[in-house]
């Protein structure tokens, strides 16, 4: 697996993982608004805020990328004796 490899995989899990994390909130949205007859926040502004938090993480440099490849390959290194 070369390091664009590796980085597009994590880069996919990370964006199934938001997903998850938003379908979750829709699904606990819609759940209260059913069971309650209070009026509830607009669900596009708790998303809004949501994917606010998660864009706030700063994008690794390619420096960096290449320093996490290194070291995740002398890892496999080590455990593979």
């Amino acid at each position: 697996m070369t390091p664009r490899e590796l980085f597009l995989y994590i880069q996919e899990f990370n964006e199934r993982l938001k997903m998850q994390q938003e379908l979750a909130i829709i699904q606990a949205y819609y759940t209260a608004a059913f069971y309650r007859a209070r009026r509830l926040q607009n669900l596009e502004t708790i998303l809004w805020k949501f994917r606010e938090m998660n864009k706030s993480q700063k994008a690794q440099t390619p420096e960096e990328m290449l320093a996490f490849a290194k070291a995740y390959m002398a890892a496999l290194k080590e455990r593979k004796g």
